[in-house]
């Protein structure tokens, strides 16, 4: 997420657990400015920058929910690298995290370097031990999973962003690829290059962490492929580094049903919030079924 601010915020707006935050900072609060650039988020989970008199600055979040909230300062507090912003503190569903001041990466700043890193990170998140807190999750059945997919399918068939032609083809090509199980852990969820800010020192910083959960690595690989875009070659440097860390063989063979569920739960989500960008994951499932024309050899999927 990038860390430009938007519009100013009236504290009162923010609710008690805002209040209850700010009151145990020990310093007055000066400024309150939005960052969150999906209008329609703002109710639910909006994102803020705080600064305060004594010139400390700090980002809030709010959470859907006081669970969600525990569950991210639980995680992020398991994850050992300097690059992921702490939360400061807690209440309710609001979470106070350190600021990042830095700048966004563009693409001629995609070195090898920062790929490498990033991907190194991206695998050490996913081998984060949560052994404990997999003890207390369901199952991740893939039938179920398949059957939610088609549905969110017809949902889009329903708005007629797709036609009927294309959403059976979609669930054909997912189907076949479906894995008959998957690792779960501690995965992010908007792991790409608009949630990476690189300080004036060039240390980089992932941001925007909110979102992290227990759930499948395939798929927050595949949330990667989408989210990020790199070249071929980019592409390559950065699924070698994240290799080291963690076999991608399970993800190369089921890549197609990740990818489509990825940008199927994209579509979805835009077209409710009736945003500009919410024909780019439609464009690019109607790319992905051109080329999807031509079988290819699994592990080429990777290279797309």
């Amino acid at each position: 997420m990038d860390n430009r601010p938007r519009a100013p915020v009236s504290p009162d707006s923010l609710g008690k657990d805002f209040v209850a935050i700010v009151g145990r900072v020990g310093s007055q609060l000066v400024e309150v400015v939005s960052l969150t650039r999906l209008s329609f988020r703002e109710d639910r989970n909006g994102c803020y920058r705080l600064r305060f008199a004594d010139g400390r600055i700090f980002k809030y979040r709010r959470m859907v929910s006081a669970r969600g909230a525990e569950t991210v300062e639980r995680l992020i507090s398991r994850i050992d690298a300097p690059n992921i912003p702490r939360v400061v503190d807690r209440h309710g569903a609001g979470l106070l995290i350190e600021f990042v001041d830095g700048g966004p990466v563009r693409r001629q700043g995609q070195t090898r370097k920062l790929l490498v890193e990033t991907a190194a990170l991206q695998g050490k998140i996913h081998l984060t031990e949560a052994a404990d807190l997999l003890a207390g999750e369901p199952p991740l059945r893939m039938s179920d999973e398949a059957v939610d997919l088609g549905r969110r399918i017809d949902r889009l068939t329903a708005r007629k962003a797709i036609t009927r032609h294309e959403a059976d083809r979609l669930t054909e090509l997912a189907i076949s690829q479906i894995p008959q199980e998957c690792q779960i852990g501690v995965v992010h969820r908007d792991y790409c290059a608009e949630n990476l800010l690189v300080s004036d020192a060039g240390d980089f910083y992932i941001v925007d962490n909110e979102a992290i959960r227990i759930g499948a690595f395939d798929f927050d690989l595949a949330r990667t492929w989408y989210r990020w875009p790199m070249s071929p070659t980019e592409r390559a440097v950065y699924w070698e580094s994240y290799g080291e860390h963690r076999d991608l063989s399970s993800f190369s063979s089921s890549f197609l049903f990740w990818a489509i569920d990825v940008m199927v739960r994209s579509a979805l989500y835009r077209l409710q919030g009736g945003t500009v960008w919410a024909a780019v994951p439609i464009r690019k499932l109607r790319i992905l079924l051109r080329r999807a024309q031509t079988p290819v050899p699994p592990d080429s999927y990777l290279r797309w």
